[in-house]
């Protein structure tokens, strides 16, 4: 849109008519003007809430109807949604897993199903949330489906210094479980996501999502670094 009225780098906006700008692109749109032209005008989070669901969710390269390869995919998935759960301090009571096809797809049937598994105690721990995931991906499977697209989602988001104690597992097990997760982010945020990986969310997925035209890592990526001729 944008670019169709003749906006094309951040100078152009910022060069452009506040009344357009308010008329096309809104309050929001209008605060970024005025941003580029050194009004602040979008207030700094420094405290930002605690998210009450995180979800993780890809559509597929190409549909997928081996149940390995789902697997696959949700354990993926859940890595992802444990990181950014521990990132705000926080665990997880309720694992929520989801599987649908292509809706448009004229060739296959359209399935979409989800499963909810409730946890004995809320954890922030991968293993035991894939475990999860994993128990109500096996509910909602179907063979013979084409999926287009799989996810999961964690609720009953609570700070981590409200867990309630369980008979059933000792504290020296958890204070082993969040020193073992401690050491997988820190060695992932300083080397590279899936620098370490759970070997259950595969080595060369073949679901994974395109990637094609993604946006270079400059700040990254040592091998996707401009370079200065």
């Amino acid at each position: 849109f944008l670019n169709k009225n003749g906006i094309e780098t951040a100078y152009d906006l910022k060069s452009a008519s506040p009344s357009w700008v308010k008329t096309h692109l809104h309050i929001p749109g209008l605060r970024t003007h005025r941003e580029l032209n050194g009004i602040p005008s979008i207030a700094l989070e420094d405290n930002q809430e605690p998210r009450k669901g995180i979800l993780s969710s890809r559509s597929f390269k190409k549909t997928v109807t081996d149940y390995d390869q789902l697997t696959e995919a949700v354990s993926s998935y859940m890595n992802r949604a444990a990181e950014k759960l521990r990132s705000q301090g926080s665990v997880a009571g309720t694992v929520h897993v989801f599987l649908k096809t292509n809706r448009f797809s004229g060739r296959f049937p359209y399935y979409s199903n989800t499963a909810t598994v409730p946890l004995p105690q809320a954890t922030d721990f991968t293993p035991d949330l894939s475990k999860a995931a994993l128990a109500g991906l096996r509910t909602i499977y179907v063979d013979g489906y084409a999926f287009q697209k799989a996810g999961v989602m964690l609720t009953e988001i609570r700070s981590k210094k409200e867990i309630q104690g369980n008979l059933f597992m000792q504290d020296r097990d958890l204070t082993k479980n969040r020193r073992l997760s401690q050491i997988v982010d820190e060695v992932n945020k300083k080397s590279g996501r899936d620098t370490i990986a759970y070997a259950v969310n595969g080595m060369n997925p073949a679901w994974a999502m395109r990637q094609e035209h993604k946006s270079p890592r400059y700040t990254t990526s040592w091998d996707e670094l401009p370079v200065a001729k």
